[in-house]
């Protein structure tokens, strides 16, 4: 292999010669084809590369996640999210729950709060999207949930729940605590968001698509996106932590 001095360093190409051998055809005289093929590949650290990006590009486009910009009287972080792209085809689960947890990281990395209030809006979510629910990412999911993020969770809220959810639990329960689940509070789609106000979270503390005061829930997901930008050397850092730990195992 040799490096093309043509790209870009950050997009250093390779070029490999392949014998046109490789390519001849039952018949005909191999002569006729040339004797070798510029085949260009990328390096594998621009290819790994692309690959993270590409996910979180995927589970961006099929989720809209945000850490709210205005916390509770008791200081408690809000964190909120739905479905964007309600395409079953398009919904992975390993990809939200990376995104999840790189947002739930948000707020404990620029001022820690005392708590976190959880909103999960099931709007668009339907029988198919359960059945590409896998145990193990769950698993391990509630497992870091509830064994490893370092902020208590003070509130979990189910908004427009779907009139399956028992086929939900019935995944998902034997992996929560009896503590965890008890949090859950679940809201009809039919119900009256001003009880919610009034009785949970107050309105100006809501995205206006739930009839709140703050921005579009759009808007405050993509504000969201844009801090981690500025998280990129803790999420390296974290990165190199979770290989070196692999490694000692």
């Amino acid at each position: 292999m040799v490096l093309n001095p043509e790209a870009p360093s950050a997009q250093r190409r390779t070029t490999r010669f392949v014998p046109a051998v490789l390519f001849q055809r039952a018949e005909g005289d191999p002569e006729d084809y040339p004797r070798a093929f510029h085949v260009q590949i990328w390096s594998a650290g621009t290819l790994l590369q692309q690959r993270r990006e590409r996910r979180r590009r995927t589970a961006s486009h099929e989720s809209l996640v945000s850490i709210l910009p205005r916390r509770t009287d008791k200081n408690d972080a809000i964190a909120l999210w739905r479905l964007q792209d309600t395409s079953y085809y398009k919904f992975n689960l390993e990809y939200i729950i990376k995104l999840i947890f790189m947002v739930a990281e948000l707020p404990l990395y620029q001022d820690p709060p005392d708590g976190l209030v959880v909103l999960i809006d099931l709007k668009g979510l339907s029988l198919l999207h359960v059945t590409k629910l896998r145990l193990g990412p769950l698993r391990k999911f509630f497992h870091y949930v509830q064994e490893g993020y370092s902020c208590k969770i003070k509130q979990i809220h189910v908004l427009n729940t779907v009139y399956f959810i028992d086929k939900i639990l019935i995944i998902m329960k034997p992996l929560m605590s009896k503590e965890l689940y008890n949090m859950i509070t679940f809201h009809s789609a039919k119900g009256n968001m001003s009880d919610f106000f009034d009785n949970h979270i107050p309105i100006d503390l809501i995205p206006l698509d739930y009839g709140g005061h703050l921005p579009h829930q759009a808007t405050l997901s993509m504000q969201t996106y844009n801090s981690f930008r500025g998280m990129k050397k803790f999420y390296k850092d974290e990165e190199e932590q979770v290989k070196a730990y692999k490694l000692m195992q």
